[in-house]
């Protein structure tokens, strides 16, 4: 998880959305698992709070 952070923050830097992020995160589930996507979003969330 600790490279989630940087990621997305470099997404958002590349013109990807919040919105576009979210349902990326969404989509993860069902290949990554449950349980893994939710840490990634943990990782998600904290980025948008620092924004």
């Amino acid at each position: 998880m600790l490279m989630i952070p940087t990621e997305i923050k470099r997404a958002l830097d590349n013109g990807i959305t919040q919105e576009e992020i979210i349902e990326i995160s969404t989509t993860l589930a069902f290949f990554i698992g449950w349980k893994a996507a939710s840490e990634a979003v943990q990782g998600i969330i904290q980025v948008f709070r620092d924004l």
